[in-house]
């Protein structure tokens, strides 16, 4: 029997978070930004980074420019086949990688894909009550992106099952269900605002530990949060 590479683990975790999270459509509402930040450190960083209230494409942490009328949207449809490759890259790590190795990478790797579900969800409902023409026109870009990371999830969870102690920490009555997330269904349009609101702050709740909430704003816009 061959014995089983050792690599560098966190080098991995790097390569499966690029494909994991680029490219992506972006979309962070201030009033997001402010439930995590001050006021005057809003203002700080919207004269550096501007990345706040505006429609963004990042194709990876250095390349991030705003959406505009004319910009290549091709990118967006690659990325079914990078999660694709992820999970693929994943199974051969799993036969590769010692086992301790491969348990952390695959822990990380879920944390970080059902916090990069969690913010897709979030986008979308946000920009389905918006009455703003322009982001408006690209709804349809940010549930095609969601339906893709459903099914990620759901070919991860397949492939990867979690134990019922993780998914006790990954789901709550007041988060995502995951019986209906294999379902991939669309999410509500007739959803009642303050029920809407009521549970985005419990999810907050009980998503992750805060440094988890924070690593989109972090990775996507290089902004370091305290």
């Amino acid at each position: 029997m061959s014995k089983k590479t050792v690599q560098n683990t966190f080098e991995i975790y790097e390569l499966l978070r690029a494909g994991l999270m680029y490219p992506s459509i972006v979309y962070i509402p201030i009033d997001t930004v402010l439930e995590y930040v001050e006021f005057e450190e809003i203002a700080e960083l919207q004269e550096i980074m501007q990345p706040f209230d505006r429609l963004w494409i990042c194709e990876s942490l250095e390349i991030n420019y705003h959406l505009e009328a004319d910009t290549d949207l091709q990118l967006l449809l690659k990325k079914q086949d990078v999660l694709k490759k992820n999970l693929f890259l994943l199974i051969d790590y799993k036969q590769n990688l010692e086992p301790e190795q491969f348990e952390y990478l695959e822990k990380n790797y879920k944390q970080l894909l059902y916090v990069c579900m969690y913010f897709s969800q979030e986008m979308l409902r946000v920009l389905k009550v918006s009455k703003e023409k322009h982001l408006k026109k690209y709804l349809h870009l940010f549930e095609l992106q969601d339906i893709h990371y459903q099914k990620h999830f759901t070919a991860i969870e397949e492939t990867f099952p979690s134990s019922e102690e993780e998914k006790k920490t990954w789901y709550t009555s007041d988060t995502i269900n995951y019986e209906k997330l294999k379902e991939n269904i669309p999410l509500d349009n007739n959803r009642d605002d303050k029920t809407s609101k009521k549970v985005k702050k419990k999810r907050q709740k009980y998503i992750t530990d805060e440094e988890s909430q924070m690593y989109l704003l972090e990775s996507v816009f290089n902004i370091k949060i305290d």
